[in-house]
């Protein structure tokens, strides 16, 4: 899904309905620098969350059980 405006990691993964219970949010990958989703999500200020660029590609693999 392609996505426009001034959005945040967590705001673009949130749109296209958030992380399934089967993601591995510790290892999300935003294709220009690694992404930790649930450390943003647990961060109470959002301070870890940065805007992105575009082009940018956000995944969030399977969880490996």
């Amino acid at each position: 899904m392609q996505l426009t405006g001034d959005l945040t990691r967590l705001q673009a993964i949130s749109l296209v309905g958030g992380v399934t219970p089967e993601a591995d949010g510790e290892k999300g990958f935003l294709y220009r620098i690694r992404v930790d989703v649930d450390r943003i999500i647990r961060s109470r200020d959002g301070n870890q969350d940065v805007r992105l660029h575009p082009n940018d590609i956000i995944t969030v693999p399977q969880r490996r059980f």
